[in-house]
């Protein structure tokens, strides 16, 4: 379980992982048939070891209603500046005000997640999914994020 947020702290996207890979954004897409997420990436360093992209979706109190891992392309075509767009699906599952998205790397030879650069206690990004005015809303430089025991929360504002 997650504890409750009780500090934020602002961080910008781009978010530089410990790993080949920074977060630069993320867009929710509803559909009939659940809502299906886009996560951008964009290649810092040469990568040089298998990875996957995890994507759960979470409660506010950190249950997990989901989970959309993997990555769609093979990691050792990618070069340093190519921006990598995985899409995560999540059937039957529709943004609702406690909910959250807990993105994130990690290497699959070891299953170790990758910490965010400048917060080493931090091995994931979460950001609010809950309604919103805006059909495909896009986390942008004006996101806030929450650092806070294991984990760093992104609010989207």
């Amino acid at each position: 379980m997650l504890p409750s947020i009780t500090t934020t702290t602002a961080l910008s996207t781009p978010i530089a992982l410990e790993g080949p890979l920074t977060f630069v954004g993320l867009a929710v897409y509803t559909v009939t048939t659940g809502t299906e997420v886009e996560s951008w990436w964009e290649v810092s360093t040469p990568i040089t070891r298998p990875l996957s992209l995890m994507a759960h979706w979470v409660t506010a109190e950190g249950d997990a209603l989901a989970v959309a891992e993997g990555l769609g392309v093979e990691p050792f075509h990618l070069r340093p500046g190519d921006i990598l767009v995985q899409r995560h699906r999540f059937v039957d599952l529709w943004p609702m005000a406690d909910h959250w998205l807990r993105i994130g790397a990690y290497w699959l030879d070891t299953m170790e997640r990758w910490p965010v650069s400048g917060a080493r206690e931090a091995d994931a990004i979460f950001i609010k999914i809950g309604h919103s005015s805006t059909a495909s809303p896009l986390l942008n430089d004006k996101a806030q994020c929450v650092i806070r025991y294991s984990d760093a929360m992104c609010i989207d504002q």
